[in-house]
């Protein structure tokens, strides 16, 4: 515990605190427009290809952002939202980019099972279908008067592509 004469001699100094993220001036996101799209080596441990891309904000600054995900849909003039979060092992990568927002689509080259919310997948809703055993041709153990389908339909499309799940007598 300093003493009074030590504290009048050198007062007590209040800590930096330094913004990893300036570009964006103080706001949680920003808009902007891909000017080139790269591939890039992560550090040394690490051995990969990580998609990144070099951008201009609404603020006419530039920087590099990090591409989330499998697979991207974007290209040269895209529209994007960029928010805060680097890349560890990228050295200069600071941003990244916000999926399902303007040009940027949430999909993926594979269906997405887990960190859904993360990456901006769509959760997924369990909708039952009635049919008539007529209409649809089922194995003879599990006849019954009515037949039960679960489809698996993501929340975005309607009508879409379903995948059928699971077939369950009534």
């Amino acid at each position: 515990m300093p003493t009074y004469h030590q504290i009048l001699s050198s007062p007590r100094k209040k800590k930096i605190h330094t913004n990893n993220v300036k570009a964006l001036k103080g706001c949680p996101q920003k808009k902007g427009v891909c000017v080139k799209l790269r591939i890039v080596k992560p550090k040394k441990p690490n051995s990969a290809q990580r998609k990144v891309a070099k951008l201009r904000l609404s603020t006419r600054r530039m920087i590099i952002a990090y591409i989330p995900g499998q697979g991207h849909n974007l290209q040269e003039y895209s529209s994007v939202l960029v928010s805060g979060g680097r890349a560890p092992d990228l050295p200069g990568v600071r941003y990244t980019l916000v999926k399902g927002k303007y040009d940027f689509s949430w999909k993926e080259s594979f269906d997405r099972r887990k960190k859904l919310s993360k990456y901006g997948y769509p959760t997924k809703k369990k909708i039952t279908l009635r049919l008539w055993k007529s209409e649809f041709r089922i194995k003879k153990d599990c006849l019954g008067a009515f037949t039960w389908i679960n489809l698996d339909v993501l929340e975005s499309t309607v009508g879409g592509n379903c995948n059928l799940q699971s077939v369950n007598s009534f």
